[in-house]
């Protein structure tokens, strides 16, 4: 039997280095599946339904809601954005770990009121900024 996976939550504001942190943990372990969003806006060209999102209409998307089939949600700008307990449940049950790439910690606590069937690691990247006006940060030895 292979061990369930382990659910990692990264969340930091837009330039933290979010995505430079998804990007290697992907190219460089086999380990990780990236959590797919469902949302209710439109494809952008180029975008494919259960690539970058699983695209939904309104109702659709209420429906999930209704259904308890979301381990969270939020509204923005007119439209629904959510992560899907299925998806990340069935990457859990093949061993991989599930990123779920959170911008701004608004979505991470509406994530941790969630329960799930997972142990949870969070990474908080800092942005270079952050890193160089803080000198608690320039004096640890670890960096």
């Amino acid at each position: 039997m292979s061990k369930k996976g382990s659910l990692v939550i990264i969340s930091g504001f837009s330039g933290a280095g979010k995505g430079t942190v998804v990007k290697e943990l992907m190219k460089n372990y086999e380990c990780y599946a990236l959590s797919i969003s469902a949302t209710t806006r439109n494809p952008r060209p180029g975008e494919e339904n259960g690539r970058e999102y699983f695209f939904k209409t309104k109702e659709e998307f209420e429906e999930l809601i209704r259904q308890d089939a979301l381990y969270e949600y939020a509204q923005y700008v007119d439209n629904y954005y959510g992560t899907p307990k299925a998806y990340v449940e069935e990457q859990l049950a093949a061993g991989k770990d599930v990123i779920l790439d959170k911008n701004g910690f608004i979505l991470v606590q509406n994530a941790e009121s969630r329960t799930f069937d997972s142990s949870k690691d969070y990474l908080f990247p800092l942005p270079l900024r952050e890193v160089s006006l803080n000198p608690n940060l320039k004096q640890n030895p670890n960096w």
